[in-house]
């Protein structure tokens, strides 16, 4: 059996329906469209979720949308410009940042691995701006290479 022998199924391929041919064709003078109408126009296009006046399904269910993804990873943005208070090639750490007066946020969630700035909770400060910190620098390193 060669490439150019083969052939389909009998009854898998179906040719397109050619409408306005004759009215003995069964699909002749309205093209299957019906008659007048904003749906027998040429260049009608309904819009996705438009169910005839009624109110849409969207518009139906409850207003809030959407999750909160709890695997969300957030960073402390720091200007550059404020990073140049410090000397060239020293270490920076959010105590220093805040000891500088550098206006930084940090927030914590209890029972995640992941942390931002502006938490008063004692517990997870520490443990918590320290590893956002490491984060928001290893989200620079790869933005800067």
């Amino acid at each position: 059996m060669r490439q150019n022998e083969l052939s389909p199924a009998p009854g898998s391929k179906r040719g397109r329906k050619r409408v306005g041919r004759g009215n003995g064709s069964g699909h002749g003078t309205y093209s299957g469209r019906g008659s007048k109408g904003q749906k027998s126009r040429s260049g009608f296009r309904m819009k996705p979720g438009f169910e005839g006046g009624q109110l849409p399904l969207i518009r139906r269910l409850p207003r809030k949308r959407g999750f909160t993804n709890i695997f969300k990873t957030n960073y402390s943005l720091v200007n550059l410009d404020e990073l140049n208070r410090f000397e060239a090639g020293s270490e920076v750490d959010p105590a220093k940042l805040v000891a500088a007066g550098v206006s930084v946020e940090f927030h914590t969630y209890p029972g995640t691995d992941h942390a931002f700035f502006n938490d008063t909770s004692e517990r997870y400060h520490e443990e918590a701006s320290t590893l956002a910190w490491k984060r928001t620098i290893g989200f620079f390193k790869k933005k800067l290479k």
